[in-house]
């Protein structure tokens, strides 16, 4: 965010730089209400993704994703996009902290477990380490 264009190349502007991490779509129309308009994600084939939220739904993604809206082909399409800077710099620091605390979640069930209690540690430890506060 805050980029120029110069000469067809793009360059920070400055103090108004800012850096965003993560994008969110917020569908703001009933999917109802048009035809077509996915939000479609690329990838690889059994990767690739589309999709219509209802009104007041949202998917987050990183920021670098490659994605396109369809065509809508009848109707009106509404959506508010939202940019977001988290306190992790880095995409590799942020799928780790994602990854150790989904693994807290998966082994929740036992909170006295000591894998839980090695899952906890890691993810605080990996925020400790890379949030940049």
């Amino acid at each position: 965010m805050g980029f120029m264009d110069r000469n067809r190349g793009l360059s920070p502007v400055g103090s108004n730089y800012v850096r965003s991490d993560l994008s969110m779509t917020l569908f703001l129309s009933p999917p109802e209400s048009y035809d077509g308009g996915e939000l479609c994600f690329e990838g690889p084939s059994e990767q690739s993704m589309r999709t219509k939220l209802p009104a007041g739904s949202a998917v987050v993604y990183p920021t670098g994703a490659r994605h396109s809206v369809a065509e809508v082909v009848r109707g009106a399409r509404f959506a508010a996009i939202f940019w977001i800077q988290t306190l992790f710099p880095v995409e590799s620091h942020r799928r780790a902290v994602c990854d150790a605390s989904r693994l807290m979640t998966i082994l929740r069930k036992d909170r006295e477990a000591p894998e839980y209690l090695l899952a906890q540690d890691s993810f605080y430890n990996l925020c400790r380490i890379f949030a940049n506060v």
